[in-house]
């Protein structure tokens, strides 16, 4: 407990991977957030991660905010404008979620801590997930990822098709239209030349 007047870090910094280590190393359930430098951490959850603190009430759940871009193996997860969090019991991987749903985040803490106490307690049997796995999570965005990519594409193309046709249109038209007005012309003058 944080003596009065101190200020408690709600969130541990993993900048390196060094602290990667350090916090692989604590006992408990960490909730980690994954984040590029250049996006930054969401700092919108950080409201519901407190809430969530204080009503369960116990020094077994950590959060940490951890930089990728210095980290070997959060590699992956570089160059990523959604945050990703991931839930550890012990230093070992159970799940990842992408995004900032603050409800399911705030259930799955809940939920994932309830585990936790059952699996520290023995009364269940964990399956961990090695972290160089891509999980079921990941592979679900990535093909959400590359389905967006794909039909904006499609709507491109038939976007500059639409624009070639307008134009091409549009061409031919003037065209007609410089040619009808230079016939009018032409008999206009030839009328004013008799």
């Amino acid at each position: 407990m944080a003596r009065r007047g101190a200020t408690t870090v709600l969130q541990e910094e993993i900048n390196n991977n060094e602290d990667w280590t350090k916090v692989m190393e604590h006992q408990g359930m960490y909730v980690i957030e994954v984040y590029a430098e250049w996006c930054g951490p969401c700092t919108a959850m950080t409201t519901y991660l407190k809430k969530v603190k204080m009503e369960l009430g116990n020094e077994s759940l950590r959060y940490a905010i951890a930089k990728s871009d210095e980290i070997n193996v959060l590699e992956r997860f570089r160059n990523k404008s959604e945050p990703h969090w991931m839930f550890f019991f012990d230093g070992k991987l159970v799940k990842v979620i992408i995004g900032a749903d603050a409800s399911r985040i705030t259930q799955s803490i809940v939920e994932e801590f309830d585990q936790y106490v059952k699996y520290k307690n023995g009364e269940i049997y964990k399956e961990f997930i090695p972290i160089s796995k891509v999980t079921d999570e990941e592979k679900k965005r990535l093909m959400e990822i590359e389905n967006y990519q794909k039909q904006r594409s499609r709507k491109e193309k038939i976007i500059r098709g639409l624009c070639c046709f307008y134009f091409l249109t549009f061409d031919i038209v003037c065209s007609i239209l410089l040619a009808h007005c230079l016939s009018i012309c032409s008999l206009q003058s030839s009328k004013i030349n008799k």
